[in-house]
């Protein structure tokens, strides 16, 4: 394998959002623990901080003069992107010995390779003839979520609010505001992306606010919190792992699945629209129900590992 390499392409930023770049993290760990040569590739700004020690290389790699020069034909290829062309995936494709498509939306009609669709509803139908993984055992989720033990932490939060990288509904402020509405001493901490100064404005004695945590502080703050009210994006497979009481929020169009794939394995569960008029009416009935029991997905945990399994094999 010396000579061989996996090379991962995503993008993220405040205006693209991070979670392909999460599930790019895991999926690199996951490699990097194997003794394999791997690289993260990332279109985007200000996200060093979310790279940590990982070998990477921060470029517009959506340009074919860079991966002309950049690629070899035994790279192993992993694209997780909604920006990168179909002229992009080809020449992935035709110059390298293997690759693999992160999509959640059958976005393009992918060349030679393997699709991933990492969402529990697996009800995407794919035109192709490429070899096609979905469903509940090709989760991705990070190494922080799939620890056999994890420790016992006391639920001293009362509310946490996480809605990924960039708050593009401008939800937090509403939620807070709805939040204090039905108790002003409820303890809560929002995590976001990059602080802006309205949302700065919003920390209180009862409110605290994180930015770009990493992965580990983020499974600790899931562990003390009582309630949690987070997007419906890939946030929501590290609930069910950590058998979080989650109250997921459908924000963009790409989290359908997830949605669908959500309802399909946890009955109890309502998920709601950004938009939806009695919003405030279903955070109080989620806060109030006492007899509201999160199952959560023990298998999940093992979607990481499936997937570099089957890509990489024994090279």
């Amino acid at each position: 394998m010396s000579k061989r390499r996996v090379v991962i392409f995503t993008e993220a930023g405040q205006n693209i959002g991070f979670g392909h770049l999460t599930r790019c993290s895991a999926l690199y760990d996951e490699i990097d623990k194997r003794g394999i040569e791997v690289i993260l590739v990332v279109f985007g700004k200000e996200i060093e901080n979310l790279l940590g020690k990982r070998k990477n290389r921060i470029v517009d790699w959506k340009d074919l003069e860079f991966l002309r020069s950049f690629l070899n034909k035994t790279d192993y290829i992993i694209i997780d992107s909604y920006l990168a062309t179909l002229e992009v995936y080809d020449f992935c494709s035709k110059n390298t010995a293997r690759c693999l498509y992160v999509d959640d939306t059958n976005r393009v009609n992918y060349p030679k390779g393997i699709i991933l669709n990492p969402s529990l509803s697996g009800n995407i139908k794919y035109n192709t003839k490429n070899e096609v993984l979905q469903g509940k055992d090709y989760i991705i989720l990070r190494k922080e979520f799939t620890e056999d033990k994890i420790a016992h932490f006391e639920k001293e939060i009362d509310v946490l609010i996480t809605l990924g990288g960039t708050d593009i509904r401008d939800l937090i402020p509403k939620l807070l505001d709805i939040l204090s509405s039905i108790n002003n001493k409820l303890k809560i901490v929002v995590v976001t992306g990059k602080i802006s100064e309205n949302i700065k404005k919003l920390k209180t004695n009862y409110i605290e606010i994180f930015s770009n945590i990493e992965a580990l502080e983020m499974r600790n703050l899931i562990l003390k919190s009582k309630f949690i009210i987070c997007g419906c994006g890939q946030s929501i497979y590290e609930m069910l792992a950590l058998k979080a009481t989650f109250l997921p929020i459908l924000i963009v169009d790409n989290q359908i699945s997830n949605k669908e794939g959500l309802l399909k394995y946890q009955k109890n569960i309502k998920v709601i629209n950004w938009d939806d008029i009695e919003l405030e009416k279903c955070i109080s009935k989620f806060l109030l129900d006492i007899n509201f029991e999160q199952i959560g997905l023990n298998n999940i945990k093992y979607g990481t590992k499936n997937i570099i399994n089957h890509f990489i094999g024994e090279i």
